[in-house]
């Protein structure tokens, strides 16, 4: 493979497999790594390899995630010599890309540094001299902060910029706006370490400021209404990203995004309108130009158009006028949305991503009486099973309200995953009766999996107001210690109350486990059917030692937002919470701005309960 990398013709391929042989084993590679080094210098080195600045990206990566292991360490020392001389190369990207892969080594006696400060003093390419600021800040000599202070007051502004960032950019804010104000921004692209366009370097540059949240807000007020539209639409992901994490930014942010609500580019205008459509209640002044949008059908991204943003919107607004352009397309041929949740994690970056229709539905309970028709509808005219899915979650979030859609829930009890049937009955409560007895036949039956076989005996207590047979059940069901979906059998035993009284025993020992979902379905459980103070006590441990707001985490504030009366000892830990200043979600996307809400609705019920 090595050999191929030298060759001409088969270097670029062979540069991408060696790096998915050495990079994506991970740690089982380092002894291959170790072993191959050697020669990786000597080929970047080899100005007849055309890859070589692959090959010294590939170094990059590899010392970022160094071993601390002695051989890596003599053998990238003894690499360190033939690099510095790369510094001097003819190829401005060579130049580049060793520059990084240097600036990450400890650099003790100083070597590395009196080496970057001869070649900026030769440098005359403007990128490579970016990129050189950049890796500066990366060493340690205490002379460091002064050079990089010498370049803040450099002719080319973008060399400041690149100083600012390097050292201390929230006490640089006035050098970061004025470079990133300049006409041209594409320097960039040509920057190793950086390679973003304008919008990119914008955003990128924000983020740089951390904490600095009143200095993030300034950045984005600088640029958002810049004329470039590059430049607005990374000051408008600049103020996404703060959005994301903080409430308080939310009225100083709006008002400059709200022009860009009627931007000449799509990507801008469209992620202005979903930016104002997951904020949704926060962004309730807003509902109008949402409104003038809903017969819009130009396309923001992929097969998404204005008017299904703008829908989304009043709808997570609680909007009435959301209702008829719902009921049209629940019972026309377009949708306009998936019959899916796409998720991201937290710290995804992901911004906001467009829901599924059941989560757009589920945000508005209060016109289930106007809807509810064209969601039974849904149920019977779907081709396969994810596309009725949707609906049945949507009348289990409606509950009683979907009434009307018992028999259309009904025949998904004979489906391959009739849990979603049952939860859905299971919310109706009574008016489910009809479909008592093959809830219990599917309660009754062994050979199902537990998923299905739980929420069809709690469904059956919740239809007849019998509780017996599924406190049995489910009680049984808690207390195998090797028994499957313990928790949902907890959570279902829960609504059962007193009746399932006899179980406080194994839901004290559910509680007591280590996996989160447990201790949270089964302290729940052990309050709503025992009212066993021990159950609160759990419920506010794990909601107070919270790092992430994961689904558990949240279904704990739930539960809490319930239990009356909550201890003394409850207060200051919900109103601690309620007074953060960050969002509390689990998720990325749009859902962070969702659950923070909700979180937070619960919290402040849970306290009004306290006054």
């Amino acid at each position: 493979m090595l050999r191929a990398v030298a060759d001409p013709e088969k270097g670029d391929v062979a540069c991408w497999e060696l790096d998915a042989a050495l990079v994506r084993q991970g740690s089982l590679a380092w002894p291959v790594v170790i072993a191959v080094l050697p020669f990786l210098v000597r080929l970047a080195a080899d100005e007849k390899v055309t890859c070589r600045a692959d090959i010294l990206g590939l170094l990059i990566m590899l010392t970022a995630d160094e071993p601390d292991d002695p051989q890596w360490n003599d053998a990238w020392a003894k690499a360190v010599p033939v690099l510095g001389m790369l510094l001097d190369d003819a190829d401005p990207m060579v130049r580049q890309t060793v520059v990084e892969a240097l600036a990450i080594t400890d650099d003790v006696q100083g070597t590395i540094w009196r080496a970057f400060q001869w070649r900026w003093a030769a440098e005359t390419d403007r990128a490579v001299r970016l990129n050189l600021v950049l890796a500066v800040g990366d060493l340690a000599p205490p002379e460091v902060e002064t050079w990089l202070a010498e370049r803040l007051s450099d002719p080319d502004r973008q060399v400041r910029l690149a100083a600012a960032l390097s050292s201390r950019p929230e006490q640089h804010l006035d050098v970061l706006i004025d470079a990133l104000s300049e006409p041209d921004l594409d320097v960039w692209r040509g920057v190793h370490a950086v390679d973003m366009d304008a919008a990119g370097v914008v955003s990128w540059s924000a983020s740089t400021l951390g904490a600095d949240v009143p200095g993030r807000v300034r950045l984005v007020t600088g640029l958002i209404g810049h004329e470039d539209p590059r430049r607005r639409l990374g000051a408008l992901y600049a103020a996404a990203a703060l959005l994301n994490e903080r409430r308080s930014v939310v009225s100083a942010l709006l008002p400059m995004i709200a022009p860009l609500l009627e931007d000449a580019e799509i990507e801008i205008r469209a992620l202005a309108v979903q930016l104002v459509a997951g904020l949704g209640p926060e962004a309730a002044a807003y509902a109008d130009e949402l409104a003038a949008m809903l017969g819009d059908e130009t396309i923001a991204r992929g097969d998404v158009q204005f008017a299904d943003l703008a829908l989304w919107g009043l709808a997570r607004m609680g909007d009435s006028r959301c209702v008829a352009p719902l009921l049209a397309r629940l019972e026309g041929d377009r949708l306009g949305y998936s019959y899916y949740s796409v998720g991201f994690p937290r710290d995804s970056g992901t911004l906001i991503e467009v829901p599924g229709v059941h989560e757009v539905l589920m945000d508005v309970p209060q016109f289930a009486g106007e809807l509810i028709r064209g969601v039974a509808r849904r149920l019977i005219v779907g081709d396969h099973l994810h596309a009725w899915r949707p609906f049945a979650e949507v009348v289990a979030a409606w509950g009683p309200a979907a009434a009307n859609a018992v028999t259309q829930v009904r025949p998904l009890l004979y489906s391959e995953a009739p849990s979603w049937a049952a939860e859905a009955l299971a919310a109706i409560g009574p008016a489910g009766a009809p479909t008592k007895r093959l809830l219990r036949k599917l309660a009754e039956n062994t050979e199902i999996d537990a998923r299905h076989r739980w929420p069809a005996a709690g469904a059956h207590a919740m239809v007849t107001g019998k509780p017996k047979q599924a406190a049995e059940i489910l009680g049984r069901a808690v207390a195998d210690p090797i028994g499957a979906e313990r928790h949902t059998a907890a959570r279902h035993l829960a609504t059962l109350g007193s009746a399932a009284a006899a179980y406080a025993g194994p839901l004290r020992v559910l509680m007591a486990t280590d996996e989160l979902w447990n201790r949270v379905e089964a302290a729940n459980a052990l309050w709503e059917v025992a009212r066993d103070p021990d159950g609160v006590t759990t419920l506010l441990d794990i909601v107070g030692s919270a790092t992430e707001f994961r689904p558990a985490v949240q279904r704990a504030v739930k539960y809490l937002a319930t239990i009356k009366p909550l201890p003394a000892a409850a207060k200051p830990v919900l109103r601690s919470l309620l007074d953060r200043d960050e969002r509390m979600a689990g998720n990325g996307s749009w859902r962070v701005f969702a659950e923070d809400q909700e979180i937070r609705g619960h919290l402040a019920a849970a306290l009004a309960d306290m006054r």
